[in-house]
């Protein structure tokens, strides 16, 4: 493509990348770090602006409507999540 992108055709998808596998179940499992681990100023940066907005995230209260729809998107997707997960370890 010209733009750099490529299209993938509806029969190209890796048979061995299927959803729920053994890799997908590894990975979940995975311990999150916080920690910065490569890259450059700019990703750095970047790194420390994100978490300073994690941990604002409970306090933050935006005034513009389409923050406030953002915010409350990942608050619900968040808590849909956590839930999910406790119905999980729960079985």
């Amino acid at each position: 493509e010209e733009d750099g992108t490529e299209d993938v055709e509806s029969g190209d998808e890796d048979p061995e990348a299927e959803a729920g596998s053994d890799e997908d179940a590894e990975e979940a499992r995975t311990p999150f770090s916080a920690a910065f681990v490569r890259g450059g100023a700019e990703t750095r940066k970047f790194h420390a602006d994100a978490l300073a907005r994690t941990r604002g995230w409970e306090s933050w209260s935006p005034d513009d409507p389409v923050r406030c729809l953002i915010k409350s998107s990942i608050d619900h997707s968040d808590g849909a999540l956590r839930r999910s997960r406790e119905a999980e370890q729960a079985s």
